[in-house]
């Protein structure tokens, strides 16, 4: 899967969680068409990735609204799942590497540089039948400057 032109919030969150070396010696890996080795991070929901590898991660958009007292800022809802065929102790691994990769102080306001805010705000494990798979749902709450949708 070539991942090329796609929401820049899911590109600085992939960007991000591709830094943590930690997290990415969990995933699958795959090559693209450019015989490139990559990481599975992927921008979209598991059903749209053809033959996803194990263990992967998805990123996709919820909501997003203008933040009435900053009009030039989003207030956005983003999903991260985590999905692995080897157990919950992996996954629960996983998901704590995404957190704290991904989560913010609350002092701090984003650990992130491009976004404004992003904190989680729900988080929960379940099983897939259809996939046979193990998954994490994480939500963010980001709150970025529609430059970005520019950059």
């Amino acid at each position: 899967m070539a991942i090329v032109a796609y929401d820049p919030i899911i590109a600085v969150l992939r960007t991000y969680l591709l830094a943590n070396d930690t997290l990415t010696s969990l995933l699958g890996t795959f090559t693209d068409s450019n015989s490139n080795t990559c990481y599975a991070v992927y921008p979209g929901y598991l059903n749209t990735i053809v033959n996803p590898v194990f263990p992967c991660i998805t990123i996709t958009m919820d909501t997003s609204e203008t933040v009435p007292d900053r009009t030039v800022f989003d207030s956005n809802t983003y999903y991260v799942h985590g999905w692995s065929k080897n157990g919950p102790d992996e996954l629960a691994y996983l998901y704590n590497l995404v957190v704290s990769t991904l989560d913010a102080d609350e002092t701090t306001k984003s650990s992130i540089a491009e976004l404004a805010k992003c904190r989680k705000v729900d988080g929960k494990f379940n099983y897939d039948i259809e996939t046979r798979t193990d998954y994490f749902m994480t939500q963010f709450s980001i709150i970025a400057s529609r430059g970005l949708m520019n950059a």
